[in-house]
């Protein structure tokens, strides 16, 4: 049973820098979608930005628009 006074405690302090990247791709199976990556590590949101779009071109969609910014949680 679950704890009606559990709380969720985010890890991260105010004021962390956050990398956000949004994908967007094309695919004549299953249409448009967007992916969402964020980290606050920039080497991994990097990395991961990287492996999403392979994964996005290996799959035969068509990557349609790449936004990256830098946002404070």
């Amino acid at each position: 049973m679950s704890d009606p006074s559990a709380r969720i405690v985010s890890t991260r302090k105010e004021g962390t820098r956050m990398h956000k990247a949004t994908i967007t791709s094309v695919s004549s199976l299953t249409g448009e979608h967007v992916h969402v990556i964020e980290d606050d590590r920039l080497s991994a949101f990097y990395a991961r930005i990287v492996g999403t779009m392979g994964g996005i071109v290996a799959s035969g969609a068509v990557i349609t628009d790449l936004d990256v910014q830098e946002v404070l949680v």
